[in-house]
């Protein structure tokens, strides 16, 4: 059984917003059986797929292909060399913001997985960020890529190996939900999505995804925020009052992050229609 309270396990970019410090209870939630599933929105390091079973029959899908590229290229023999020589040839440091810009403009030119991970491991808050243009326009963190790092990455590299994995970058409503034994949805947050650099996510996108889950006889997990920084969630809110779903309350490690220590109470829920 994975050991939740080992870090090594958890997400090998340091994403913010990924679900490791729910992962536990998470886990203990998910559905019994030979289950064929999709992480709808597997974000950042795909860290609660590459925990599912390893019987499971798994689609891991995210709209940003870049980052769902990065996933599927960790898994090459040649990854970890060649982000360690990125390390050498750009001198990258804590302490070197001149190296990481000069990293960037590379990666704007003629991008890779392995700068684009070079790059999220250097950059503010282990965010990524596009401007209009493609480019990654994210400033420099005061971080770098260190052994802790590494080990995450090989064992995620592993995880992945052991699961009969399918990824995918498509649009949300893409897919039949009924076509899956199991959905996991962690989608972007309203009131958060912008600081994840998911401008495209609105109002309307989070009416059609309630409304999909409301109708799908597949079994579902959805994480989501009832309340951000003080301010309520009213659509997810109803979505939960009409509906006949089981309601966990997370613990809020957000109230420790820089960016929400400002702003009011902040409440995480994990919802099942099971």
């Amino acid at each position: 059984m994975t050991n939740y309270k080992d870090s090594f396990n958890g997400c090998y970019m340091n994403y913010v917003g990924n679900k490791w410090h729910y992962m536990e209870e998470i886990h203990k939630h998910l559905p019994s059986g030979n289950l064929k599933a999709l992480d709808l929105f597997c974000g950042g390091g795909a860290v609660v797929s590459s925990h599912f079973p390893k019987n499971w029959n798994i689609t891991i899908n995210d709209l940003n292909n870049r980052l769902v590229n990065l996933h599927i290229d960790t898994q090459n023999d040649s990854f970890l060399d060649h982000c360690l020589w990125l390390m050498d040839r750009f001198d990258l440091s804590k302490s070197n913001k001149g190296g990481y810009f000069d990293l960037r403009a590379n990666y704007n030119d003629i991008p890779s997985s392995e700068m684009l991970y070079m790059l999220l491991c250097h950059s503010f808050s282990n965010q990524i960020r596009f401007n209009p243009k493609g480019e990654f326009n994210l400033p420099f963190g005061n971080r770098t890529f260190n052994k802790n790092l590494k080990e995450k990455l090989r064992r995620f590299k592993n995880r992945i190996s052991e699961r009969a994995i399918k990824f995918t970058s498509n649009n949300f409503d893409h897919f039949d939900f009924d076509s899956f034994d199991f959905v996991f949805v962690d989608p972007p947050y309203l009131e958060t999505a912008n600081f994840y650099g998911a401008d495209d996510w609105s109002l309307t996108d989070e009416k059609i995804l309630l409304d999909k889950l409301k109708n799908t006889k597949a079994k579902w997990m959805l994480t989501n925020q009832t309340i951000s920084k003080g301010k309520e969630n009213k659509l997810l809110v109803d979505f939960i009052n009409q509906g006949n779903f089981n309601v966990h309350e997370l613990r809020d490690t957000t109230k420790t992050c820089n960016y929400q220590r400002k702003g009011g109470e902040t409440v995480e829920v994990l919802i099942t229609n099971y």
